[in-house]
């Protein structure tokens, strides 16, 4: 995981694995333009269509929850729900 940073700069990903995170990294910069035809053919050289469409949605999910921490200054992994001002969510 800690290698995750300096990802490009590493020799321990696979090319399939720098396909994914080179489409993470263009997914989640918020520029305004859209995905190259060279990006998406670099990772459909490993993964079909159905496959990119879940990788995308898993990239994006994840991409939330960390926008979502940082706006509301959660540490990851120390969110505790309150059940008692949460009233709909009493049904534990």
């Amino acid at each position: 995981m800690s290698t995750l940073v300096v990802w490009e700069e590493t020799n321990f990903f696979t090319d399939k694995e720098r396909a994914v995170l080179r489409f993470t990294e263009v997914l989640t910069t918020l520029n305004g333009k859209p995905i190259s035809n060279a990006q998406y053919n670099d990772l459909s050289s490993f993964f079909i269509n159905d496959e990119i469409i879940t990788l995308t949605l898993a990239i994006a999910q994840i991409n939330t929850w960390t926008r979502l921490m940082k706006t509301f200054q959660i540490e990851a992994g120390k969110y505790k729900v309150n059940y008692k001002k949460h009233r709909y969510l009493n049904i534990f």
